[in-house]
């Protein structure tokens, strides 16, 4: 019994030994109470709470002592338990003693707890939820870093935030819906433009048909046109644009070293001098591994500096992993906090990564990011894939940019810049239907084209739309009676504003022998050479050049033939044949 009892005291000074030991458990009440303020008044600063984050490498130690609290405690119980005639070897001072020691043990506990879930807690607040997508293999350490302490100097490396975790470290912008779908800054951002732009007034849809070889088939001709975005108005003053989200992601393998590393650090600085304090720049480089050279910053002045470091921090050295790259890019716009209206991602590669986009296409489905941007590739060097390139650009229904002298890089850029600049709507969705068994859709020219065979249905989506374009789309129907039949075109868009715009045209076609439209023949000669090349091409690179070749024949001659029957003489159908 009396080993018992020293064995309990000499317990009792080893845990006051060690809290004094740590004394600063003391101080979190008063940092409790901080958090549940900050809580109260549910800062949106991220920076502000991570000024409490260095609180969080104490958490090791809290629950060290915590468990040994609890051990401590249950030997208490343990030998008031096992030992009934503690009082016959206690004095009733020492018993008081022994008993006070207990609450107070259980008091600290119960403090302890509190502290804990309130920073763990807090600590989840300011942080977003990663995946398995965000598994990119990074060139720095996984280190979170705050806005204040990033580091630019020149002739290093910046030192930024690489933590997934924390990519919401984005600038705000006048915006007008956040990632969560709600409502932020309308009425600012409808002030971006001078003039908003009426979709209504400004977007028509043109329908045309004609008949083709046989009478009852017919192709269809949709055109959206669109009118330009004035941009100064009466008084000869420039007006404001909408803000663009760009990322651009740029290859520095080995393979780029001299002059195309030079020429690409050019360009991104002539790109400054575009962007304005409505946009906003993040600048990634891979090789074998990515690094993010900025955040999600404004194109302000006072980044004008931080900018240029980092393009000049970029050096040519390693391999080729375009999929690794593109995933930290979109795990900058999965987790911003903030969107601007238009959204793109700018890829810059000389090099061969085979399979890259199988692996973008998975990513894309991962990180299933509802906001809409585009995908545009700048591909250069007799070692670069345009097959690949192309692919991975069409995703994301951008383009890409072949690039057979790499000093027509800044033109390239600019162009594909200038096409951000432009977006008049977003989430753009065509739809193409009819309401009887008479008329049927034979085929849809492009793949980009959703069929439902049970209400014959076709949708096309588009992330943009351009102000001064027109765009065309083809379709071929069979009709299966001599009765006129309609069909309705159905165009629904979303404006800057967020404002959802319907625009509906009907088209009435029947079977007309002399029903002959030159420009809609031209383009149904259009897609089918397209469609034609590509099919050549698939046959050509597996090595059946004569198949190819004839595939290329057949398709001029049916072309011909088609010409001679409506007696064409468009110049468009001449190109294609030649």
């Amino acid at each position: 019994m009396i080993c018992h009892i020293f064995a309990y005291y000499l317990g009792i000074i080893f845990l006051f030994y060690f809290i004094l030991r740590i004394g600063r458990i003391f101080q979190f009440r008063q940092k409790t109470e901080q958090f549940t303020r900050l809580n109260q008044l549910n800062c949106q600063d991220t920076m502000t709470k991570n000024s409490y984050l260095p609180l969080l490498n104490y958490n090791n130690i809290l629950f060290i002592v915590l468990n040994q609290f609890k051990i401590f405690s249950q030997k208490i119980i343990y030998l008031n338990k096992r030992n009934q005639k503690l009082d016959e070897f206690l004095d009733p001072i020492s018993k008081s003693r022994i008993i006070k020691n207990h609450l107070e043990f259980l008091q600290l506990i119960s403090i302890l707890n509190l502290v804990l879930i309130n920073k763990i807690q807090y600590f989840q607040m300011g942080q977003v939820v990663c995946g398995p997508e965000d598994d990119f293999v990074g060139q720095g350490t996984n280190q979170t870093l705050s806005k204040q302490e990033e580091v630019f100097v020149q002739g290093q490396l910046p030192i930024v935030n690489q933590n997934p975790h924390t990519f919401n470290d984005d600038d705000f912008v006048k915006i007008y819906s956040t990632n969560n779908g709600t409502t932020n800054s309308q009425q600012e951002a409808v002030q971006l433009l001078a003039q908003p732009y009426d979709l209504r007034q400004n977007v028509d849809i043109r329908l045309s048909s004609s008949i083709l070889e046989n009478h009852s088939h017919q192709a269809i001709l949709m055109q959206i046109v669109t009118k330009d975005l004035q941009l100064v108005d009466a008084k000869g003053q420039q007006k404001s644009r909408n803000g663009v989200d760009l990322v651009c992601l740029i290859d520095h393998s080995g393979s780029m070293q001299g002059e195309k590393i030079i020429l690409v650090k050019r360009t991104l600085k002539d790109m400054l001098d575009v962007l304005n304090e409505n946009d906003r720049l993040c600048i990634i480089m891979f090789d074998c591994k990515c690094y993010r050279l900025t955040r999600l910053m404004k194109c302000s002045p006072g980044n004008q500096n931080k900018f240029t470091i980092a393009i000049d921090a970029l050096q040519a050295r390693g391999g080729t992993d375009i999929g690794n790259g593109m995933k930290m890019a979109l795990s900058v716009f999965k987790h911003r906090r903030y969107k601007n209206p238009v959204s793109a991602i700018f890829l810059l590669s000389d090099g061969v990564d085979e399979g890259a986009e199988e692996r973008v296409k998975q990513d894309l489905a991962q990180y299933h990011i509802r906001d809409p941007f585009v995908i545009k590739t700048f591909g250069f060097g007799k070692d670069c894939c345009p097959k690949m390139m192309s692919e991975t650009a069409h995703l994301k229904e951008g383009q890409f940019y072949f690039l057979s002298d790499i000093n027509k890089i800044d033109e390239c850029f600019m162009e594909a810049f200038g096409g951000l600049v432009s977006v008049i709507a977003n989430n753009v969705k065509l739809t193409v239907q009819h309401h009887t068994h008479h008329i049927s859709l034979r085929k849809a020219y492009g793949d980009k084209w959703q069929i439902d065979n049970f209400t014959n249905t076709l949708h096309l989506y588009q992330p943009h739309l351009l102000c001064g374009v027109t765009k065309g789309y083809v379709i071929e129907v069979i009709l299966n009676g001599d009765t006129e039949q309609k069909i309705d075109v159905i165009l629904e868009l979303h404006s800057i504003e967020g404002e959802k715009v319907e625009i509906k045209k009907s088209i009435t076609i029947r079977r007309q022998e002399n029903h002959n439209d030159s420009e809609v023949l031209a383009n149904y000669c259009r897609v089918q050479g397209a469609e034609t090349f590509e099919k050549a091409r698939v046959v050509a690179e597996s090595g059946q050049y004569q198949q190819g070749y004839q595939i290329l024949q057949a398709q001029e001659l049916k072309i011909e033939v088609l010409k001679k029957a409506h007696d064409i003489d468009n110049p468009q159908v001449e190109m294609v044949t030649q």
